[in-house]
């Protein structure tokens, strides 16, 4: 928990943390950090006319915490686009009442969003008190564009692990590969439907069984897994909410994640929890915590051969599984929510001194 005093003073914006993506997540993670959660939400995933509403009534409210509350810093969790746009007005509010401003930038695509809008951009970042960014990766990039001179890396965190993996799962007869992320291109589910579609015998043979779970374009996912007739070796789960994912990565042998761009990857980290190796793009933040044949594997974005050939490697070597997941639970304490509660701590009083 952060100082009670402390947690009076900071006011968190940012999207519905009751609903799904990984921005909401966290500020799930932060309710749970802050004993005084003082909380505004600027979006959710509803209709237009509903989410305009929300939009003028967090405007209303930003205006109340900032003159009429204890609030010191406003703590503003945003993307690229829309959110990034939206976002900055809240931003400006707090910085005509004269408050400290932190903007908590996640977005994958903000790099190309900057070029696009160079100048907005820039004045809105550099009118914050600083700039937060999800990896070193990021962190860098921020740097090179001269958003702000004060830009810190504070890793996302992961859910706690509910339930832990016993001797009788790691054993089964069935192996369990996991994918968990939004079904759509970027992610690169398709390209695990490819290499499924692809290499069937081989996957049939070793009594493999692919789980996918998100939400996005269902319909096309479904369809190729008839079309395919990967009905036997795959399972779409949909959204799962925390219970069910926590029981699902508690029975995975090998976790993927072949994104063609990520920010950081909170999947990746929950499944590290569990003593997962990871398979995974070599883009963005991921190689940040996946170390090629320590952790895991990093193949390049869209080669399916790749990907294949990682899988057979860990498919057919359970002690590599083994050790690799090891190595991964030692990573994934990198990223607990007590460092990231400590960096916060600190960053706030810094900017309150």
């Amino acid at each position: 928990m952060l100082k009670k005093d402390l947690s009076k003073k900071i006011l968190i914006i940012g999207t519905d943390f009751s609903g799904k993506g990984g921005i909401a997540l966290l500020i799930k993670s932060y309710s749970t950090l802050f004993p005084t959660f003082n909380y505004i939400c600027t979006h959710q995933f509803t209709n237009k006319i509903r989410q305009v509403l929300i939009a003028f009534k967090a405007i209303f409210l930003t205006l109340y915490y900032c003159l009429f509350k204890q609030i010191k810093i406003v703590h503003i969790h945003t993307a690229s686009y829309n959110s990034f746009f939206r976002d900055s007005i809240y931003l400006l509010i707090a910085k005509c009442i004269g408050r400290k401003v932190i903007l908590h930038l996640h977005g994958g695509k903000f790099e190309s969003f900057y070029y696009k809008y160079p100048k907005y951009c820039s004045y809105i970042c550099k009118k914050a008190d600083c700039i937060i960014a999800v990896s070193n990766y990021f962190g860098n990039i921020f740097k090179k564009l001269n958003l702000n001179e004060n830009i810190q890396v504070i890793y996302n965190s992961a859910d706690e692990i509910l339930k832990t993996k016993t001797n009788q799962q790691i054993n089964r007869d069935i192996l369990n590969i996991t994918f968990l992320g939004a079904i759509e291109n970027n992610k690169g589910i398709f390209d695990i439907i490819e290499c499924l579609n692809k290499n069937i015998s081989y996957f049939k043979s070793h009594k493999i069984h692919f789980h996918i779970c998100g939400v996005g374009n269902s319909q096309k996912l479904k369809n190729l897994i008839e079309n395919y007739n990967l009905d036997k070796i795959t399972t779409y789960h949909g959204w799962v909410n925390k219970v069910e994912k926590n029981s699902l990565l508690a029975n995975t042998d090998i976790y993927l994640q072949p994104s063609y761009f990520e920010s950081l990857g909170i999947a990746i980290i929950e499944a590290m929890n569990y003593s997962i190796p990871i398979i995974a793009s070599n883009t963005g933040g991921i190689p940040e915590l996946v170390e090629h044949n320590n952790n895991g594997f990093l193949i390049e974005p869209g080669n399916i051969n790749d990907l294949f050939n990682s899988l057979r490697k860990l498919i057919e070597d359970q002690n590599l599984r083994i050790e690799m997941g090891k190595k991964a639970y030692t990573k994934s304490q990198l990223f607990t929510t007590n460092i990231m509660r400590d960096k916060l701590n600190n960053l706030y009083e810094y900017l309150l001194n």
